[in-house]
């Protein structure tokens, strides 16, 4: 029989020192934390995504593997791209600069750069299949 989430678990698991700490912590039980994650989204009618947009978190990846669109231009995303590109740097994805119109997996790639591991977190690596043109 498995044990309700309740926001107190929640609360616990956000103060723990680590996620580790936290379920060493736990009784024995069959549930995991991504369960017990589900449940509260679920709960919540939240998803995954709307949350980390909520909290404002910039996930990064210590790897990541892609076969980005070839031949798709992000004219229907330029005056964001720009924008971006101009408030935020090289604090944000564009920081290096922005590709021709026409060349949506160059931006990708700098979209998937920007979500690499910092290097003090162990950095990350990057597989990209592209189409050499």
């Amino acid at each position: 029989m498995s044990e309700p989430l309740t926001e107190n678990e929640l609360d616990r698991l956000l103060h723990a020192p680590s996620v580790d700490e936290f379920l060493d912590q736990q009784e024995t039980t069959e549930r995991s934390l991504a369960d017990y994650l589900s449940e509260l989204l679920a709960a919540k009618r939240l998803e995954r995504a709307q949350v980390v947009r909520m909290a404002n978190l910039n996930e990064t990846f210590g790897y990541q593997i892609s076969n980005p669109p070839y031949g798709v231009d992000w004219k229907k995303e330029k005056d964001e791209v720009l924008k971006e590109a101009q408030d935020q740097g090289f604090s944000g994805r564009f920081g290096a600069g922005v590709p021709r119109i026409s060349d949506g997996q160059l931006l990708f790639v700098q979209h998937m750069v920007s979500k690499m591991r910092n290097i003090e977190d162990g950095g990350g690596r990057i597989a990209v299949f592209l189409n050499g043109s």
